[in-house]
């Protein structure tokens, strides 16, 4: 699913990239900004970079119970408990320095198009997987020491950038983790024999 969701909002924002600034070419791409080895990811020039770069779990998510379903034998079925996730996308603009500003553009662009679009439903994004309902997008601020430490976790060279929490996937997995038989009567009885 976070495939899906990474996939979608580049979709997304190539689509409104492309018919607001009458470029043809794509122009976010889901990636890292650094390989394994630390070395720039080649192709990525002149675009705005989709990372990936946290996985939460939704705090009231934290508390959720487990349900329990009756089956037709009065036994009761308990389901897995839902997990809640948020993500954090950091789109960098990785230009050269004479397309400096054509990336602060864009990085604009996309800014805006969050500002009119901070959400992503079944109604306005068709092609959403149908396991989503919705995604929503706010802006994290980082002051300049953690901007610092996450370039520096990242290992790469500052790029002009911004950074979105994404509320929230949920994953509902199918199954049963047990089955638990239905309570019959109580007994006061305590005498073995």
């Amino acid at each position: 699913m976070l495939s899906q969701v990474i996939e979608e909002i580049s979709r997304e924002l190539n689509s409104f990239l492309t018919l607001s600034s009458s470029n043809t070419r794509k122009i976010v791409i889901p990636a890292n900004v650094v390989d394994q080895d630390g070395n720039n990811g080649s192709g990525l020039n002149n675009k705005i970079i989709l990372s990936l770069i946290n996985i939460e779990q939704e705090a009231f998510a934290a508390n959720v119970q487990p349900s329990y379903q009756r089956t037709s034998q009065e036994d009761f079925n308990k389901m897995p408990v839902p997990l809640s996730v948020n993500l954090y996308v950091l789109f960098s603009a990785y230009f050269d320095r004479k397309n400096y500003l054509e990336g602060l553009r864009y990085l604009s662009s996309l800014i805006g198009f969050f500002q009119r679009k901070p959400v992503f439903d079944q109604h306005n994004t068709p092609t959403l997987n149908d396991q989503i309902e919705k995604l929503q997008f706010q802006v994290v601020s980082l002051n300049l020491s953690e901007l610092s430490q996450l370039w520096g976790t990242i290992g790469a060279k500052y790029m002009p950038s911004i950074i979105y929490k994404i509320r929230m996937i949920t994953y509902q997995m199918d199954g049963i983790n047990e089955i638990i038989p239905d309570i019959k009567g109580l007994s006061t009885d305590t005498d073995p024999d």
